[in-house]
C-alpha cells in the first residue's frame, strides 16, 4: 500500500508526536507511523485510508479546523496543536 503522507503544522514538538502516533497506532491496518515534529510530516504506513486518519486525528483535537483534517490539497486546515492548543499568532 502506498503511505498517507500529511503535513500538520500543530505537530510542533515531541509530546505532540507522541500522542499522534499513539494514537495512530491503534487504528487498524496501521502498520507504522512516522511523525516528525521538525517538519510537521506525518507518514502512516499500512491499509487504513486517508479518510480514518484524518477522523482520528479530528477526533483527538476534538474540532475539524484546528489543523485536521489535511485539505483535499494535502495542506494544512487552520492552526493548533494536537493537543487542542490554537496557533501562535
Amino acid at each position: 500500500m502506498t503511505p498517507i503522507t500529511m503535513r500538520l503544522p500543530g505537530m510542533t514538538g515531541r509530546r505532540c508526536a507522541r500522542i499522534v502516533s499513539a494514537l495512530l497506532r491503534d487504528l487498524p491496518g496501521v502498520e507504522m507511523v512516522q511523525a516528525d515534529p521538525a517538519t510537521g510530516v506525518l507518514v502512516v504506513h499500512g491499509s487504513v485510508t486517508a479518510e480514518q486518519v484524518a477522523l482520528a486525528l479530528t477526533e483527538v483535537v476534538g474540532h475539524p479546523s484546528r489543523g485536521w483534517p489535511p485539505a483535499a490539497d494535502g495542506g494544512p486546515r487552520g492552526g493548533g496543536d494536537v493537543a487542542g492548543n490554537p496557533a501562535a499568532p
